[in-house]
């Protein structure tokens, strides 16, 4: 090889080693993580018949994202959602509200586990609109209440608490939301299914037309009457209370795994010094069971009812003189008392004024 071959063939070289650095340089502008000198990545959001288009950035070691879009309906809100998968089952870790021209710029920080990081094959992001609502669960209840507006109409989900869920370290729902609140979006996903935010936590839920489980029903009714009694020894009447109540309660639709814990009955009244006191007190309890000793649990029936005829309770005076006993059928009335509670903590409870008999 003589020397201007040599020449040319250190030129190209040198050439080919400019170009390849150039080339590599290239791939790590456009997405520096996949060189492994970067934690930032970029996806594109494609245009549907539903949505704009846009480009989401998202910074993991910053723990931060940003999206922008265009061609969006304006004035509406949107989810953006990420996971692996098809997009039916991406989950939503942020929303917006669309400009009127179209825009949609949302960021935040990038804390939603949504099943798979970025980066990771087969990530995949997304958007969809949402709508705005409200959540609501009366104490008591088994179910929450959803109500939720589109362009048309006001839509009404009822949701049993154990059939809410959220990802794995985030808080459940609160057990009691007395009235209604604005939750953060609704995402109807099918027939039986739908995706909701709160308090910045994405929940799925089931729904359904109306509540499948009601609170006991408890029902309660009595009397009560004055009788005497002679005490030989003293000569005189001993004059007595007796007590009546009737005590029903249906439990049978209560959710899967709950059950009843506790049934109580109590009779409360005013004596005649003015004493309002607890005049009888009974309960029958769950036994949970003993697997040591091979001893099964023991639950309380679903519906019962129970009579109470208390008649022994002593009006605290002797003689008709010192208690007239027209004044026993019109003084202060006796309440009756009913109360149910249930393995998730509820407690129900009822009461009547025993009448005169």
């Amino acid at each position: 090889m003589n020397r201007r071959t040599l020449i040319v063939v250190a030129i190209c070289v040198v050439l080919i080693a400019a170009i390849g650095a150039s080339a590599v340089a290239g791939r790590q502008d456009l997405n520096p993580r996949q060189a492994g000198e970067s934690s930032i990545y970029f996806y594109d959001v494609a245009a549907t018949d539903a949505h704009g288009s846009g480009k989401l950035v998202i910074d993991t070691e910053k723990k931060t994202f940003i999206f922008n879009g265009k061609d969006f309906e304006p004035s509406r809100t949107y989810a953006l959602q990420a996971g692996a998968g098809s997009s039916m089952g991406l989950a939503v870790f942020a929303t917006g509200k669309s400009t009127p021209s179209g825009n949609l710029h949302v960021e935040g920080t990038w804390t939603r586990d949504v099943g798979a990081q970025p980066g990771s094959p087969g990530f995949v992001v997304g958007a969809s609109s949402v709508l705005p609502g409200t959540i609501q669960r009366a104490a008591g209840e088994f179910c929450y209440t959803l109500r939720y507006t589109d362009a048309y109409q006001t839509f009404t989900a009822y949701l049993p608490a154990h059939e809410v869920s959220c990802g794995e370290g985030f808080p459940a729902l609160p057990r009691v939301i007395a009235e209604p609140v604005p939750v953060d979006y609704v995402k109807p996903y099918s027939s039986t299914t739908l995706y909701f935010g709160y308090g910045g936590v994405y929940y799925t839920a089931r729904w359904y037309a109306s509540c499948p489980y009601s609170p006991p029903v408890i029902m309660v009714s009595g009397s009560y009457s004055p009788y005497r009694v002679w005490n030989d020894h003293l000569k005189v009447y001993d004059w007595y209370w007796n007590l009546y109540s009737v005590n029903t309660y249906d439990a049978s639709h209560l959710p899967p795994g709950v059950v009843l814990q506790r049934v109580s009955w109590t009779i409360t009244g005013t004596l005649d010094d003015g004493r309002t006191t607890t005049r009888v007190s009974r309960y029958t309890e769950r036994f949970p069971g003993w697997p040591e000793l091979g001893l099964a649990p023991q639950e309380l029936a679903l519906t019962d009812t129970t009579t109470i005829n208390d008649g022994y309770t002593w009006v605290g005076c002797y003689s008709p003189t010192l208690c007239p006993p027209e004044e026993w059928l019109t003084g202060p009335p006796f309440t009756a008392g009913c109360t149910l509670t249930t393995t998730d903590g509820g407690s129900y409870s009822a009461s009547a004024v025993l009448t005169p008999a």
